[in-house]
């Protein structure tokens, strides 16, 4: 775990250079620009117990990072090479060519990590679609043949929260 994101658990800002520690709710002061230090310091000699705090916080909500409003290098990585062979409508190799590498900035990754984080997309997407659409939903589907490709569009419609004028 970095310092920023043990700042970020245990510290609420109150205004530029002024934290409250949300164990003991004393305020910290930190200046900006210089790390999390003063704000470290006060966690190491007042709050012996933060690690375990805070671990057993990570096991217990697995969205912790996101809640903060924040994301660490790696999942922003993730994020930018799934957008990347996505958006681009390239092979999941791509990611493991030299001349792609040296092209982008992204830590390089393997089809195998990118074929896992677009499954976990897709299941946590179809999550939050079936909670959102309700139990009062159409489906709607299309067809069509373009060269050798046959092609078929499935479609889900919902109606959410509607709200209809009275006459």
């Amino acid at each position: 775990m970095t310092s920023r994101q043990l700042a970020a658990f245990f510290f609420t800002p109150l205004e530029p250079g002024i934290y409250r520690c949300s164990i003991c709710e004393l305020p910290c002061k930190q200046a900006s620009r210089t790390g999390y230090t003063n704000l470290m310091s006060h966690l190491h000699s007042a709050h012996p117990t933060h690690p375990e705090e805070y671990a057993e916080f990570q096991r217990r909500n697995l969205t912790s990072l996101e809640s903060f409003g924040f994301v660490d290098a790696v999942t922003s990585d993730i994020y930018d090479w799934l957008r990347w062979v996505v958006e681009r409508n390239l092979p999941l190799c791509e990611d493991e060519n030299p001349f792609t590498r040296k092209l982008v900035k992204m830590q390089p990754t393997s089809v195998v990590a990118l074929k896992t984080y677009m499954k976990r997309v897709a299941t946590r997407v179809g999550t939050a679609l079936a909670e959102a659409m309700g139990t009062s939903f159409s489906i709607m589907y299309d067809g069509w043949t373009s060269g050798i490709h046959h092609l078929v569009r499935f479609s889900l419609c919902s109606t959410l929260a509607a709200t209809f004028p009275s006459v």
